[in-house]
C-alpha cells in the first residue's frame, strides 16, 4: 500500500492553486508543479518519512488507558428526554466546566446551537475562556478578521489563540482558502497555527474497497507532510483516517504532544 501511495503522489500528485503555498512546496527537492498539482518523487517523501520517524517521541508503554474530550459537538442528547437536538448556551457551558474539571484541555466538548451559525465560533470560544482554563480553539475559521477577533479575545484571558485549518481535502486536493487565512497568520507571535489533514469518506470522497481507501489516505497523509514541513518547518507523519458511512468513528488526541490516532 505503501508504494502504491508512492506512485499515486509521483504520478497523479495532489491539486492545488493557492500561488503562496505553490511557491513555498515547489521549491522543495523532489517536488514538482504541473498541470495544477503538486507532484513528489519518492526520494523527497521517504525523507520526510525518515525525519519524522527520527523525531516521533516515544509512547509509553505502561498500559494506562484515558478517556480524552470530544471534538465540539454539533448536537445534545438531552439526558431527561433523551431527544438529540441543538444545545443551548447554558448546556454549553455546563459541559465546559465538567470538562474542565476533569482537566481536560482542547476543542470545547459542545458548542452553543442558539446563536447565529456566523457566531458559533466566537461564541465557543467565549464559552472556553471564561468557563474553563485550557479549553478553546480549533474550531472551523474562515475569515481573517474573525481570527483577529478571537486572538484578542484570548490575549484578554492571558492566553494564546490556536488556529487550526483543515487543509488537506479527499480526494487528493489542497484547501485553497484554509491554506490563505492560515499562512496570513503563520509565524506571528500571539497565534499557534496548527495544519490538519483529510477526513476521507469510503465511498464518497475516497473509494469503498478497504485497500483502496488505504492507499488514497496514505497519499494524502504523505504529501501533507511534505507540504507541512515546507510551510512551517515541523516534521511529522500522522495516521491515516477514515470515515466509515455507518461506523462511530472516535478520536484519541494526546493532549500533551497533538499527536493523533483516529480508528474506524
Amino acid at each position: 500500500m505503501i508504494e502504491d501511495a508512492l506512485r499515486v503522489l509521483e504520478r497523479m500528485g495532489i491539486a492545488c492553486g493557492h500561488r503562496g503555498t505553490i511557491e513555498r512546496v515547489a521549491s522543495e527537492r523532489g517536488v514538482e508543479y504541473r498541470e495544477g498539482r503538486l507532484r513528489f518523487s519518492r526520494g523527497r517523501v521517504m525523507d520526510g518519512v525518515e525525519r519524522a520517524r527520527r523525531s516521533a517521541s516515544p509512547v509509553p508503554d505502561d498500559g494506562k488507558l484515558s478517556l480524552g474530550g470530544c471534538w465540539a459537538g454539533l448536537f445534545y442528547c438531552d439526558p431527561e428526554t433523551l431527544r438529540v437536538r441543538k444545545a443551548t448556551s447554558a448546556e454549553a457551558r455546563q459541559m465546559a466546566r465538567l470538562w474542565d474539571a476533569r482537566g481536560i484541555a482542547g476543542v470545547v466538548p459542545l458548542m452553543p446551537g442558539d446563536v447565529p451559525p456566523a457566531l458559533v465560533t466566537l461564541a465557543s470560544e467565549r464559552i472556553a475562556l471564561t468557563e474553563s482554563r485550557k479549553l478553546g480553539g480549533s474550531l472551523s475559521v474562515l475569515d481573517p478578521e474573525e481570527v483577529r477577533y478571537l486572538v484578542a479575545m484570548n490575549l484578554a484571558a492571558g492566553r494564546r489563540y490556536r488556529l487550526m485549518q483543515q487543509v488537506v481535502i479527499s480526494p487528493l486536493r489542497l484547501n485553497d482558502e484554509g491554506l490563505d487565512v492560515a499562512l496570513q497568520f503563520l509565524g506571528k507571535p500571539d497565534v499557534e497555527v496548527s495544519l490538519a489533514g483529510s477526513i476521507p469518506m469510503l465511498g464518497v470522497t475516497c473509494p469503498l474497497e478497504p485497500r483502496a481507501a488505504l492507499v488514497q489516505s496514505l497519499a494524502e497523509e504523505l504529501g501533507f507532510c511534505v507540504v507541512r514541513e515546507a510551510l512551517t518547518g515541523a516534521s511529522g507523519i500522522g495516521c491515516p483516517r477514515r470515515r466509515g458511512l455507518t461506523t462511530d468513528h472516535t478520536d484519541h488526541t494526546d493532549r500533551t504532544d497533538g499527536r493523533r490516532s483516529d480508528w474506524v
